[in-house]
């Protein structure tokens, strides 16, 4: 799996995952105002109201704030669930017009529309998929509009053999029209191997 994306500290903590920072300065600000109101500590009530805000503040903020990261998380995971249902229309759906799928690594050269769309028609006409778990999904911000998800599955084909590990890495795009879809797929590994080009 290629390394993730680096994102800015205020992405990364307040705007995708805000529990550790908001909890922790809600925390303090409990204990810092206990011990202001019940110990004389009266210098502290300033702090202890600030540590509040703060937190709130964080909290708030990253309830309300949906990063690029987390669209391309949100888009990935309805994505496989339309795969593995074999809905070929709505997963389609969900990807660009000039969608692409590469193999190995995202700097690859990709495969067109045409492509995907005959490997959905292909895994829903056949049936290949019996049973498939998530075990790993995280989203990063690379920029403004662009989002990239890790995708790891555990996936049982219909043929019997298996499980087979395979690990992704999506990229969403927002589009002209506000809108999320689907830029570009990867197939980075199958079994803890390079997986294959198409041919």
């Amino acid at each position: 799996m290629p390394d993730p994306p680096n994102g800015s500290l205020i992405t990364v903590y307040v705007l995708e995952n805000p529990y550790p920072v908001g909890v922790i300065c809600l925390a303090l600000a409990v204990m810092m105002g206990w011990s202001g109101l019940y110990r004389g500590r009266l210098k502290w009530l300033p702090i202890a109201v600030l540590l509040g805000l703060t937190g709130l503040g964080v909290l708030v903020t990253g309830w309300l704030v949906r990063t690029a990261g987390e669209h391309s998380r949100r888009l990935t995971q309805s994505f496989v669930d339309e795969v593995v249902a074999g809905d070929v229309r709505r997963a389609t759906a969900l990807l660009a017009a000039d969608a692409t799928l590469a193999f190995d690594s995202p700097r690859n050269p990709g495969y067109d529309l045409k492509v995907i769309k005959d490997y959905l028609e292909k895994l829903a006409i056949e049936k290949l998929i019996d049973s498939n778990r998530v075990t790993h999904l995280r989203g990063y911000t690379k920029s403004g509009d662009i989002g990239e998800c890790h995708l790891t599955c555990w996936t049982t084909p219909s043929s019997g053999f298996g499980p087979v590990r395979s690990q992704w890495v999506l990229w969403v795009e927002r589009q002209d029209d506000g809108s999320w879809l689907i830029s570009r797929i990867t197939c980075v590994s199958i079994n803890d191997r390079p997986a294959s080009r198409y041919r």
